[in-house]
């Protein structure tokens, strides 16, 4: 007799307890009948209502979603269980030291008397490409020399002092 409650007693259970099912439909992906909010594993959640009232949930991972909705080679491949995804390319960088600049020498003789030597970087070559660009240069060019004659004459004017 006791045998018989507690048959009757589990019948009732499962009888009163709405029918859980869980499959695994795809590689990456679970399946419920019931509507649930997907773990952080698996991210992406589709559902569909069925005939009666039930529910179905399907929740991916962010994988095999994407694959999923590209379909084609890559897809069959993942539902074979051969899909190796493609390398990442490793981005290329080039670094290319500055030249260090070079300082150039230069001897100035005025008259035959003064010799100077006089020792610089030189300034990046200004932008020449049109007529008026190569005048604007011309012109700062020639103020360039007439500093550099005053700063001359001062000094040879130092000297015979």
């Amino acid at each position: 007799m006791q045998t018989k409650i507690i048959t009757a007693t589990l019948t009732c259970v499962f009888l009163a307890t709405p029918a859980i099912a869980f499959t695994e439909p795809y590689p990456g992906s679970y399946r419920e009948t019931r509507d649930i909010t997907c773990p952080a594993q698996y991210p992406i959640k589709t559902g569909e209502g069925v005939m009666g009232g039930g529910y179905i949930t399907t929740c991916w991972t962010q994988q095999a979603w994407n694959l999923q909705m590209a379909g084609g080679d890559d897809w069959t491949a993942w539902l074979n269980g051969t899909y190796t995804p493609a390398p990442t390319p490793t981005p290329t960088i080039t670094i290319t030291a500055t030249p260090a600049p070079q300082i150039v020498e230069r001897t100035i003789t005025v008259a035959g008397a003064t010799t100077e030597i006089i020792k610089e970087i030189p300034a990046p070559l200004p932008d020449t490409s049109t007529a008026k660009k190569i005048k604007k240069e011309i012109a700062r060019m020639k103020k360039e020399i007439k500093k550099l004659e005053q700063k001359l004459r001062a000094k040879k004017e130092q000297k015979t002092k």
